[in-house]
């Protein structure tokens, strides 16, 4: 179910735009410096894997209610 391509683009939509400001809050201090690890690149992935689960998270749980 998640894989299907308007899921994907809706869950995919959501985790750029909030990726996005999280990377840029969090994190746009030292990008900005010129800061660049590993590490500032491992928590950009989780940066945007995040909010990319939790969308998918939504998408299953509504699923599985009964419907109206």
């Amino acid at each position: 179910m998640v894989l299907k391509p308007a899921h994907l683009r809706r869950t995919g939509s959501v985790a750029l735009i909030v990726g996005s400001w999280l990377t840029l809050a969090n994190l746009g201090d030292a990008l900005f410096a010129g800061a660049w690890s590993l590490g500032i690149g491992i928590k950009i992935v989780l940066n945007y894997l995040t909010p990319l689960v939790v969308a998918n998270i939504g998408l299953l749980s509504r699923s599985n209610d009964p419907a109206p």
